[in-house]
């Protein structure tokens, strides 16, 4: 399975994709909900994506309403350092998705991933750019 890093802070784009690898997952990423979009209409492969919602260009909420659309079947794990932001939100998209808060352990992460129910039997890794 593949999984998409949306992350605009390189540091945390490297440990994600170390720890998904980890996981055995094949991991692309992007710093742009606008080439995530993209991403995501011509890789069928995708099973999961983790998200910092406050992202430059278009609020990461219009992803979240783009993946529910047109992606249902697609995990979301919001990363984010504003996690009680996020949980205050009255959004119903954002409300039923599980956050995990940077910084984070890397056992908190795994813990995350593994609560979605996600394994992969791939651990090679790329990018989008």
């Amino acid at each position: 399975m593949r999984a998409l890093v949306i992350e605009d802070d390189i540091h945390t784009v490297r440990l994600i994709s170390e720890l998904l690898a980890a996981l055995r997952f094949d991991c692309v990423h992007t710093d742009n909900l606008v080439e995530a979009m993209s991403v995501l209409e011509q890789d069928a492969e995708i099973g999961l994506v983790t998200l910092d919602v406050f992202l430059p260009g278009l609020q990461g909420t219009k992803l979240l309403q783009f993946l529910h659309e047109r992606f249902p079947h697609i995990k979301v794990l919001l990363v984010s350092a504003h996690v009680a932001d996020l949980a205050a939100d009255n959004d119903p998209l954002i409300a039923a998705l599980p956050k995990l808060a940077k910084p984070f352990r890397q056992s908190d992460f795994r813990e995350a991933i593994q609560a979605l129910g996600l394994s992969s039997s791939t651990s090679r890794s790329g990018s989008a750019r």
